[in-house]
């Protein structure tokens, strides 16, 4: 019995999956006071900045998935 939220994959956006350091380095990007980077399955990858929330727009991974 698996515990993780059944989340369908996304349609393919037709580029190709975004490199992980490069998703790193565009999270940080967004400003020197992130204080956290946070991936969720079936949200965008988001950054805490000033104790919110931000989602970070990166084309090709519009949402998160579990394989």
């Amino acid at each position: 019995m698996s515990s993780l939220p059944n989340i369908p994959c996304p349609e393919p956006s037709g580029l190709p999956p975004p490199n992980f350091i490069d998703v790193l380095r565009l999270m940080l990007r967004v400003s020197d006071k992130v204080n956290n980077l946070i991936f969720s399955p079936g949200r965008p990858p988001q950054i805490e900045l000033t104790g919110k929330l931000q989602p970070v727009r990166i084309p090709g991974l519009e949402k998160l998935f579990v394989p």
